[in-house]
């Protein structure tokens, strides 16, 4: 199976070490020169609960290959139509779409290629870049499977034996499918916002009293705007992440530019749509979207700043 990764970071270098172990042929489509120099140079290493190095091959965008059997998204969710626009030459009518962003650009994706050769994944993975380009693995819990009406991709099937041989993977079905990507949007948009606004790993947050009502308060607004049920559960053990920051973080320290739009901005669209009152989830985005502009830094003013808006949108009565 020839498979190509879009995008060389924690979570698309974690599919393409298992993918090569596992026997695919893996071309990874970086874009950001200083990563691409560290895979060509240092390969494909995995550090923590997943250790291993691996060769790895990079492609070239603009140059000619042969079509993939599997496309595997793994770029921010913002880049994904630029990414696939760069690798459109190099696909077939039965390549097979998989987006590893937790389902949060799946309706975006099928519309580009398609419902029937699309889907995504639900990655409970807590991984990130160390300093130097190793990928840093806290914990792989489970892979789940979006699988739509009508499934039936031998390339998507093929990826779930490959990853299951070291990562839990299932897949999801029908109403099960729309509540697990659901379920994830309600936790990691809140998880990603909050620890980005306030410069800490979730480990130091949820010692933080303050932080974890945030957290519990902005948990039950997302449930509610995306039409789920209460849960019990601790947001931050759904989370994932411990030690390591969310990408969020990352990805506005390095881009300047997040995932908040497909985040806290759905689940703000959605909760428009119910009238529900989401106080805290409106303040992370515009808190969010300062930071991106450059109007605040992350940190303890940031962090300030969200009480802030908190408290004023709560006495406004604002939805």
């Amino acid at each position: 199976m020839r498979v190509a990764v879009l995008g060389g970071g924690a979570v698309g270098s974690l599919f393409s070490f298992l993918l090569r172990t596992g026997g695919a042929e893996v071309v990874v489509y970086e874009s950001d020169p200083d990563r691409r120099e560290w895979l060509r140079s240092g390969g494909l290493v995995l550090e923590g609960c997943l250790e291993g190095i691996s060769g790895i091959e990079l492609g070239e965008f603009g140059r000619p290959v042969d079509p993939f059997d599997l496309m595997l998204i793994a770029v921010p969710a913002q880049c994904t139509a630029e990414a696939l626009r760069k690798v459109s030459p190099f696909v077939h009518r039965e390549t097979y779409y998989i987006s590893a962003q937790d389902g949060h650009v799946l309706p975006e994706l099928k519309n580009l290629v398609g419902p029937s050769r699309s889907t995504s994944l639900i990655c409970r993975v807590s991984a990130c870049l160390s300093e130097g380009g190793p990928v840093e693995v806290e914990e792989a819990r489970e892979v789940a499977l979006v699988a739509g009406k009508g499934f039936d991709s031998e390339a998507a099937r093929t990826f779930m034996e490959i990853i299951s041989n070291i990562v839990p993977v299932h897949l999801l079905e029908g109403e099960e499918a729309r509540r697990g990507i659901s379920e994830r949007m309600a936790v990691s948009s809140t998880i990603n916002a909050i620890c980005a606004v306030a410069a800490k790993p979730p480990c130091l947050l949820k010692e933080d009293w303050e932080a974890k009502d945030l957290v519990d308060r902005a948990c039950r607004e997302a449930r509610v705007a995306l039409g789920l049920e209460e849960s019990g559960a601790d947001p931050f053990r759904e989370g994932v992440w411990d030690r390591l920051m969310p990408p969020m973080s990352w990805h506005l320290a390095r881009y300047g530019r997040t995932e908040v739009e497909y985040l806290s901005g759905d689940i703000l669209r959605r909760g428009r749509e119910r009238s529900t009152r989401l106080f805290v989830q409106r303040s992370l985005y515009t808190v969010v979207k300062e930071m991106e502009a450059g109007r605040l830094s992350p940190g303890e003013k940031a962090w300030r700043e969200l009480r802030r808006r908190v408290e004023e949108d709560e006495g406004l009565g604002l939805v």
